[in-house]
């Protein structure tokens, strides 16, 4: 049924911008108040669109034909002197006349109730006057002081229309009365009811709170081609956090609002966004929701509706209890696959993996429609678009240099969410934050140092951050440690240099030494330094995760995909995490993905053979060699001889050997001591270093370790068996003058 409703609109200025009231001229509990004109209209359409519904399934109509009623209008405006009990009042209405049957009718659109007739050649302001004020004085009597100004037009006001398409049923279904005693039956569901309850209606957004894919005309076209396609395959949607998913679909709602010429409340087409959760929502006994789904998808298959799912995987576990083991899509299967529902999802490949363990069958349902990531330059062109839209949306202002910091930001310290969505979220929250003013560089820098507690002066690369601020910062708190205070510094100047791979944590350290040294107080001072507070320290105790259950408890499984550390580090990105007495731990290939890299490792196997590789000090772990003359004994701790454990990105390192600052490499003591004598000499002379272990480079383009016959190749960081002929005694090994092992026609001359 197609309704024309007419509104009464005002425009006037409220704590100084301009806002716009529109309500409903028979209506007086519907009304909205917007920024925008359009806003305030949508906001009403969407109240109108369910109150009328309600009203459609009485069994009388009456209330539904006078609120829906549409006579032609006349529209004038009065100004009127009240004279009430004390004073009296010049205010200005607006009156809306109109034509009922011999009489003419009149009433104020901000008081529907009080309507009032005209006699033939009665004038309406004489005529009002006399109402109103008839109104105000018993008001006074009733309630004292009245002010009829509140009442009056605020600004200028108009009466327009607005068209709506109301689905009503043609037969009424009088409600079935509710029989607690009979368990296990059910009443019959109507779908659109319970669409309406558990779900969400896209087309209700249309059109400001519609989100735009800029620049992406290619997906939404084929979006819109297999939306309209005869054959109702399920579509997935298949890419990154962030890449613009939701936004793909709410410009594809959009443009078949528009090609439709309507309002996009039509009772067909519609997209209905579904959550699993609130599907089961409310069912006490088993069965219940499966009526509901039943009547969701009949209803969907009789109307042409588009079910939309942004947590497909929650429907395997959505509806399982200790009575039932049937899960919603268990229910959904069925129907998807004789393409009787269309049915629309988006998922991330993380997700995707996740539904090929859990159903392959399933999963090869789908027409998968990939969306990756954009270009560079086309990042640079969907932000500007969307900075201009934020500017004129809340009246801001973005200085020049914001977008190019909020790209920094991002890029560097938020990498598991895709462009352009993380830099358009940054942006929003920013405009939101100064509506109504300028927003400069520094504000971009404030509002992620509150997201992060990461400090301006870490994260500004025009602002200087020495070592020796840092190594102050943490002596005040850590004291008598400095070789462990120098580390921490080290990690904080290459994180604030830059050099660090912005895809793995900022570093990994492993702490060594008996109980009560500080070990966890310098944890502590780390996080507190640098990201302000000692909070944000993720401690794990792992006397916890003995057994060989323990990866799963905290990185989670397929059926449990929350575990601890995941979930603690998805609440707080930002964050120091300690693995406490890691020695006790398990050993398994969670320390390896996770302190290495920075990312959880797969559920099934870890590496492509499933072998963890480890770095042992072969001088002193083979029997039978001879130390050098003076030099300490090289042992390694208990639980790294009987386990082989590995742990913060490296293997435990015995005494005498000093880590470098790439977490897998481990230097001799001597070689480390020729390489700063090298780099001194060099600053001595005013010459650039070349190589050494601390550059990030090896002196030799292949160097070999002076206790084993294995040769690591510096550029490439891999492992290769050196030749027969070089495999000699260590006391006949030619060394180079830097203190490494080399070969003449290896070794450039410049070592030699």
């Amino acid at each position: 049924m197609k309704l024309t409703i007419p509104l009464y609109q005002e425009k006037f200025s409220q704590e100084g911008r301009d806002v716009f009231f529109v309500r409903p001229l028979f209506f007086s509990d519907v009304e909205a108040v917007r920024p925008e004109l359009r806003r305030s209209t949508d906001s009403v359409r969407t109240a109108l669109r369910k109150l009328l519904q309600k009203l459609a399934e009485e069994a009388r109509h009456d209330a539904l034909a006078w609120r829906t009623q549409c006579p032609e209008l006349s529209e004038q405006h009065v100004s009127l002197r009240l004279q009430l009990k004390r004073r009296s009042v010049e205010t200005r209405f607006l009156f809306a006349v109109y034509q009922q049957g011999e009489r003419r009718i009149a009433f104020t659109p901000r008081l529907p109730a009080l309507a009032f007739t005209l006699a033939r050649g009665e004038s309406l302001e004489t005529r009002a006057e006399q109402v109103l004020t008839a109104h105000y004085r018993k008001l006074e009597r009733e309630h004292g002081e009245v002010d009829p100004a509140l009442d009056a037009m605020r600004g200028t006001a108009w009466i327009s229309h607005l068209d709506l398409d109301l689905a009503i049923e043609a037969t009424h279904v009088p409600p079935r009365k509710k029989d607690r005693a009979e368990i296990g039956s059910f009443e019959q569901m109507r779908g659109a009811d319970e669409l309406q309850r558990v779900g969400r209606q896209l087309n209700d957004l249309y059109p400001d709170d519609l989100e735009r894919a800029v620049r992406r005309e290619e997906p939404v076209s084929e979006l819109l081609r297999l939306l309209e396609h005869p054959d109702k395959r399920p579509l997935l949607l298949l890419g990154r956090s962030g890449a613009g998913k939701t936004a793909l679909v709410h410009e594809a709602v959009r443009r078949r609002i528009e090609a439709k010429g309507e309002d996009g409340q039509g009772p067909r087409g519609q997209v209905w966004l579904l959550s699993p959760q609130r599907l089961i929502s409310g069912m006490s006994f088993v069965g219940q929701w499966e009526n509901r789904v039943h009547a969701i998808l009949a209803e969907c298959k009789r109307r042409g509706h588009v079910l939309y799912f942004d947590d497909f995987i929650g429907l395997f576990r959505a509806g399982i209890s200790a009575s039932s083991k049937v899960s919603a899509a268990q229910v959904l299967k069925p129907q998807i696959e004789k393409h009787e529902v269309r049915l629309l999802v988006e998922m991330t490949p993380d997700q995707f993996r996740v539904l090929n363990e859990l159903d392959r069958g399933f999963a090869d349902l789908f027409h998968v429609l990939r969306l990756d990531e954009p270009a560079e330059e086309e990042n640079l062109r969907i932000l500007l678009h969307v900075q201009r839209e934020l500017e004129a949306r809340h009246q801001c202002r973005f200085s020049h240099d914001v977008l190019p910091t909020a790209l920094d930001l991002m890029q560097r310290y938020q990498r598991e969410v895709a462009m352009p969505g993380k830099v358009a979220g940054f942006l929003q929250q920013l405009a939101v934050k100064h509506r109504n003013g300028a927003i400069h560089r520094f504000q971009a820098l404030s509002e992620f140092e509150a997201r992060s507690g990461l400090r301006v002066m870490f994260l500004d690369a025009n602002s200087r951050l020495s070592r020796d601020m840092v190594t102050y910062g943490l002596r005040e708190r850590v004291i008598g440690q400095e070789a462990a205070v120098e580390a921490l510094a080290d990690v904080v100047a290459v994180a604030k240099a830059r050099l660090n791979d912005p895809e793995r944590p900022l570093g990994s350290l492993l702490f060594l030494g008996p109980t009560g040294v500080g070990k966890t107080e310098t944890a502590k001072a780390l996080a507190g330094w640098l990201y302000g507070d000692a909070a944000r320290l993720l401690r794990f105790d792992m006397n916890e995760f003995v057994d060989g259950a323990s990866v799963a408890r905290l990185v989670g499984t397929l059926s449990e995909p929350e575990g601890l550390l995941t979930s603690a580090v998805r609440r707080q990105p930002f964050a120091t995490i300690l693995l406490d007495e890691i020695e006790k731990g398990t050993p398994g290939r969670l320390r390896r993905a996770v302190a290495g890299a920075g990312r959880r490792p797969p559920h099934r196997r870890a590496g492509p053979h499933g072998r963890l590789h480890q770095l042992r000090d072969h001088h002193d772990q083979q029997p039978g060699r001879a130390r050098s003359p003076g030099r300490p004994r090289r042992r390694w701790p208990r639980a790294a001889r009987r386990r082989g454990l590995r742990a913060g990105g490296a293997a435990f390192l015995p005494a005498g050997v000093l880590q470098s600052h790439r977490p897998h490499r481990a230097v001799p003591a001597p070689a480390a001591r020729a390489d700063r004598a090298h780099r001194a000499a060099a600053a001595a002379r005013g010459v650039p270093a070349r190589g050494g272990w601390r550059g990030g480079a090896a002196c030799c383009r292949w160097t070999r370790w002076p206790w084993s016959a294995w040769w690591i190749r510096a550029s490439t960081r891999r492992w290769a068996r050196a030749p027969s002929s070089a495999r000699s005694s260590g006391s006949s090994r030619a060394r180079c003058r830097r203190g490494f092992p080399s070969s003449t026609r290896r070794c450039p001359p410049s070592c030699t």
